[in-house]
């Protein structure tokens, strides 16, 4: 999303998808907060905005996401990841060709 994505247009979005397709049962995003200070904080409000007009909607925390952004943080100092995160885009590139 852009620096625009406020937390209105978000749940604006969300209502316009819901025009077009109903209600959803569930909503799952990510909700940063380890040492991203307010990254992901307009997409948590457009949700709780949208679920203020349909209650029964649930808004579920990425997991696997979230671990996710925590693995990376922990790896980024260590060289040997590095070394293998250039392979992955190396043979990603070869592949391509």
């Amino acid at each position: 999303m852009t620096a625009s994505a406020t937390g209105e247009r978000i749940e604006e979005t969300l209502e316009q998808l819901t025009q077009q397709v109903g209600i959803p049962r569930q909503i799952v995003a990510e909700q940063r907060s380890c040492g991203y200070a307010s990254r992901g904080s307009n997409l948590k409000k457009g949700i709780e905005l949208y679920q203020e007009k349909y209650p029964e909607v649930i808004y579920t925390y990425d997991l696997s996401h979230g671990m996710s952004n925590l693995l990376k943080k922990e790896l980024d100092s260590a060289q040997e990841y590095q070394n293998f995160r250039a392979d992955c885009h190396q043979c990603r590139q070869q592949l391509q060709l």
